[in-house]
């Protein structure tokens, strides 16, 4: 997935990049956590049905669904002060 080509990406002009010391390495080994999740066969399906997957079992988990899973984690994770531009975060593999 391109990040900027899958989101509106803009970049202001009047900001001036603020002077940084690298990354945040306070952050370093810093574990996010989340209490239990419970998956159930509807939500499953109304996964299935909004992003127009046609599963021959429709009550396996396609491999994106977990991800629908921790949008509270991934807003804790981007809140921190990563002192980063996470428009250029990419895979290992992306390189």
């Amino acid at each position: 997935m391109d990040f900027r080509r899958s989101f509106a990406v803009t970049t202001n002009p009047n900001l001036t990049p603020a002077a940084s010391s690298g990354l945040n390495r306070a952050l370093v080994g810093k574990k996010y956590k989340s209490g239990a999740l419970f998956v159930r066969p509807e939500s499953i399906r109304a996964y299935l049905a909004a992003t127009l997957n046609e599963a021959a079992a429709p009550d396996v988990a396609p491999p994106l669904f977990p991800v629908t899973l921790i949008p509270d984690l991934f807003r804790a994770i981007v809140a921190d002060d990563h002192r980063g531009d996470l428009s250029r975060v990419v895979h290992g593999e992306q390189r």
